[in-house]
């Protein structure tokens, strides 16, 4: 189900664009532009049809009699399709710009293998200016791959928080929670193993994570919904889900049903009739989770919790409706989940090279915060928090479930990193000069970047080496081994080897391998959508297709993509270059566009938000090279 959501959110994001729109009346925000991903296009507006030659100010008319058709232009209309013509003659590499492009070969990189995980300060750079704390790599890792066990403590707290005004806080036992699982498993009619096995793919946890978040989960549904006579009496905060007179009657057919097999859970049949009984419980709970659990909580990121803990929840009824960020709500009980909590779930399941790839991105989190924090240019948390309200009330789509899977479609592990990464993306954008959008200076950007912002077509050939050893049948990391195998095709390559038989010949034995020690899902995933590494598409959809999403744009500027448009000619093959996914030889077959019928004026959001992350990129690299 979550494919098919990703599939539909990507087609949306190509048809539509997924630019968050913000307008303020205070002047210094007014007609801000937000785009939520790379390689997104505002709406064109109205573009000529070259193939009738109706350009701007063309009147077509219709003559009688004969039946034939006129077409008579204004000056300017001809000026254009002159203009066209000659565009379309011109080679594609005239279309390039390199002055904003960031070589390969010269991507930030930092050597984390020798770093030492136990230690109290883990990292710092040479000069002692940038370090991070083994606390705060660990509150980071959990929010990077333990968000589902930290979600279901703050549910659980503020389920109890409502409970609790009842004197009605429930919890399983043990027993009672085996018997609940395999109650639940029948009902859905498969083993316990794969019901647990479902939900632990699900949350990306090992099965003891994924019992312990489920099993708070389900505790904090029916602490929420505590029993009471009638749903009238439920807290406010229950009861804003209540769309209509529908809900109200599930809900209270619901409850006097889980009433009844609450009273006694140990008696015969109770805990099935539970398990049995909960499914539209859950749907309902959704509903107020994902608007709520939002106004409610913050990360460490945002600070105002103690020292030791990743999160905060403001529980109980929120005092005011409009968007206040949650630490700052007048009179609320706030709670905190510590770091303990999730920590041992999260170090558990983490390889060394998870370890390393997760230190990695948190140097780039607190070295450019830092640098924008030491000239005064970051932005605080009230305002990131308020810019994310206004964004969620004011986006295409309503839901902040839909919006949770278009930050992991680009890339982010959690909303806080993605919030957190935005907080620096639009720090750095106030920095910019002013005046930076003026139009003559828009144009011309738009006039050397015009490739990349009307997102044209490559052709290429692409030879994925992974890092991992699985042509050896072994899932260990290795870069090394990886970059030594990639050379020697290359040398291959140089000696007069055919690429395409190379390419091919390699790809099968990596989807063999993959099939035998993965399964059919991830070699068939493979398989299509690395279409055996020749493709012809556009520079966004290759650039996904390598994981150069907006989290990877933002990690690392350094496109494969770009650097082969830019710098290959037509049928060169590229250095060994090394990408998201493993290293890569690339070879360029061609590149282009299949019209060239459009102006300034249709791509102007467009040449904004490329302006941005272009500059954004350049000063990122500038500052994380400085680290070594």
């Amino acid at each position: 189900m979550k494919q098919i959501l990703i599939v539909i959110l990507a087609t949306a994001l190509v048809v539509g664009g997924f630019v968050f729109m913000r307008d303020s009346g205070d002047g210094k925000k007014q007609n801000r532009q937000r785009a939520a991903g790379s390689g997104v296009s505002a709406p064109a507006g109205r573009r000529p049809d070259v193939r009738t030659g109706d350009a701007r100010g063309t009147k077509v008319r219709q003559m009688e009699g004969d039946g034939k058709v006129t077409i008579k232009t204004t000056p300017e209309a001809e000026r254009n399709a002159e203009l066209l013509r000659k565009a379309l003659d011109r080679p594609w590499k005239d279309t390039l710009t390199d002055e904003t492009l960031i070589p390969i070969e010269e991507a930030w990189d930092v050597d984390l293998t020798k770093v030492d995980f136990d230690q109290e300060t883990i990292w710092q750079n040479s000069d002692g200016s940038v370090t991070v704390p083994r606390s705060e790599f660990e509150r980071f890792a959990c929010w990077y791959r333990g968000r589902q066990i930290i979600e279901a403590i703050m549910l659980n707290k503020w389920g109890r928080s409502i409970s609790a005004r009842f004197d009605q806080e429930f919890a399983f036992t043990d027993e009672q929670w085996e018997r609940f699982l395999a109650a639940a498993a029948k009902d859905g009619g498969i083993s316990v193993e794969d019901y647990i096995r479902n939900f632990s793919i699900a949350y990306e946890l090992d099965t003891e994570a994924a019992l312990f978040a489920r099993r708070l989960q389900i505790e904090a549904i029916l602490n929420y919904y505590p029993l009471v006579e009638t749903v009238d009496q439920l807290p406010g905060e229950v009861m804003t889900v209540m769309q209509d007179e529908e809900d109200r009657l599930f809900l209270n057919f619901t409850m006097n049903a889980l009433a009844d097999a609450r009273e006694d859970l140990d008696a015969e049949g109770k805990i099935e009739r539970l398990a049995n009984g909960l499914e539209g419980l859950m749907q309902l709970f959704g509903h107020t989770m994902f608007t709520e659990h939002f106004r409610r909580s913050w990360s460490f990121f945002d600070g105002n919790m103690p020292a030791d803990c990743v999160a905060g929840y403001a529980l109980g009824e929120l005092i005011t409706n409009e968007d206040v960020p949650p630490w700052l709500q007048p009179g609320g009980e706030l709670g905190f989940v510590k770091t303990e909590e999730v920590w041992p779930h999260v170090e558990r399941i983490l390889r060394p090279s998870e370890k390393q790839a997760i230190l990695r991105e948190l140097i780039w989190y607190r070295a450019l915060a830092q640098a924008l924090e030491s000239k005064g240019n970051m932005q605080s948390a009230e305002d990131s928090w308020l810019d994310f309200a206004y964004d969620y009330r004011t986006s295409q789509f309503t839901l902040l479930s839909l919006q949770v899977a278009i930050f992991e479609l680009y890339g982010f592990q959690s909303v806080p990193l993605y919030r957190q990464g935005m907080r620096i993306f639009n720090s750095f954008v106030a920095t910019l000069p002013e005046n930076w959008d003026d139009e003559d200076k828009l144009r011309e950007f738009y006039h050397k970047h015009r490739f990349f912002i009307q997102g044209w077509s490559t052709a290429v050939e692409i030879i994925l080496i992974p890092p991992t050893s699985i042509l050896e049948d072994s899932l260990t990391v290795d870069w090394e081994k990886a970059r030594q195998r990639a050379v020697a095709m290359r040398e291959r390559i140089d000696a007069g080897e055919d690429f395409s038989t190379i390419r091919l010949q390699h790809h099968k034995l990596l989807l063999d391998k993959y099939r035998e020690l993965l399964g059919d899902a991830v070699a068939s995933d493979f398989e299509m959508r690395f279409k055996a590494g020749k493709l012809g598409d556009s520079i966004n959809a290759q650039q996904q297709l390598l994981k150069e999403t907006l989290s990877q744009k933002m990690l690392n500027p350094a496109s494969v993509i770009r650097n082969a448009a830019v710098r290959l000619e037509k049928g060169e093959v590229s250095p060994v270059w090394k990408s998201p996914i493993g290293y890569v030889l690339i070879k360029l077959n061609n590149a282009g566009v299949a019209t060239l019928d459009s102006e300034f004026e249709d791509f102007r959001d467009k040449t904004i938000e490329e302006y941005k992350w272009t500059h954004f990129g350049l000063w990122t690299q500038e500052c994380l090279s400085k680290l070594n």
